[in-house]
């Protein structure tokens, strides 16, 4: 494989609720990973879920939010780095005052199909589709 530089303007984004963009897809690496970058404004984040098929790690590229699994919660301010292993329910939320950039890399890829997937079933408002889509990639979300 050659360098592959991914300029910050490149990428592939949706805006479903926080601006998510793929900076490296899952069928550009034989799908052993995808890298997005997600942008959150204060109150926005993931609610508690369950990845069945991938682990995500996390670093927080600006500002500050907060994660947790289902028994704990905890600060994870810009240089932090989260790992969050496949199986374990967790969530991130920006509780800051200011914009949180997250690189996620999530392993195997596939993880930007995912929310391509979500972001068509969104533009079309088909929650049944949304959850046939959360099936398909083996996400789950929990009650909290």
């Amino acid at each position: 494989m050659t360098i592959k530089l991914v300029s910050p303007d490149d990428g592939k984004f949706w805006d479903i609720g926080s601006r998510i963009t793929c900076k490296v897809a899952g069928d550009t690496t034989d799908d052993e990973y995808t890298v997005l970058e997600v942008l959150l404004e204060t109150g926005q984040g993931s609610p508690l879920h369950v990845h069945h098929r991938e682990s995500e790690t996390i670093y927080v590229a600006e500002g500050e939010c907060i994660v947790g699994d289902d028994q704990q919660n905890y600060p994870a301010p810009a240089g932090s780095v989260v790992i969050f292993k496949k199986g374990v329910p967790h969530f991130f939320r920006n509780d800051g005052n200011v914009k949180t950039k997250l690189i996620i890399m999530a392993v195997p890829g596939g993880l930007d199909r995912y929310f391509e997937e979500i972001n068509t079933a969104l533009q079309t408002e088909n929650s049944e589709e949304i959850e046939n889509i959360n099936r398909k990639y083996e996400i789950e979300f929990v009650e909290s």
